[in-house]
């Protein structure tokens, strides 16, 4: 299984969400957890078959499984759930990446927008959310990312 393109655009709005709801600064230290969390996310939301933490920490040997599991309670925790990603939310990342690698004569990976892909994002967003929720992430932690 790999991450499927759709995860970088997802995860720039989870890291968007996380700055605007708490404040957070993204910075030279934490900008690491931030985007591997953000992206463990996002591929929990969009990917069919999204790996577990446990294969994200097999990858990432930097940050044992305790860590990654961490990260994302907290991150849950501070973004208060909001895993959900409007068709509007995506469609702004959409063209800012796709402006960005056009003026830089990149590859852009990502096929537009149909009514298909924006049922699927709704859908898979809102499943993605209740299930964080029911597996009882809802841990509150004092320390930040």
């Amino acid at each position: 299984s790999k991450m499927e393109n759709e995860c970088a655009i997802i995860c720039l709005i989870y890291i968007e969400r996380l700055m605007v709801m708490t404040g957070f600064p993204v910075d030279h230290m934490n900008w690491r957890r931030i985007t591997l969390i953000s992206l463990i996310l996002a591929s929990k939301a969009w990917d069919d078959e999204s790996f577990e933490n446990s294969n994200f920490a097999e990858v990432f040997p930097a940050f044992p499984l305790a860590d990654i599991n961490k990260m994302e309670r907290v991150f849950l925790d501070f973004t208060q759930y909001r895993l959900f990603i409007t068709p509007a939310d995506y469609a702004k990342y959409y063209f800012i990446l796709k402006t960005y690698s056009e003026r830089r004569n990149l590859k852009f990976p990502h096929a537009p927008m149909d009514d298909s892909f924006i049922k699927a994002l709704i859908q898979r967003s809102d499943k993605t959310r209740t299930k964080m929720k029911r597996r009882g992430h809802q841990t509150k932690f004092n320390k930040t990312l």
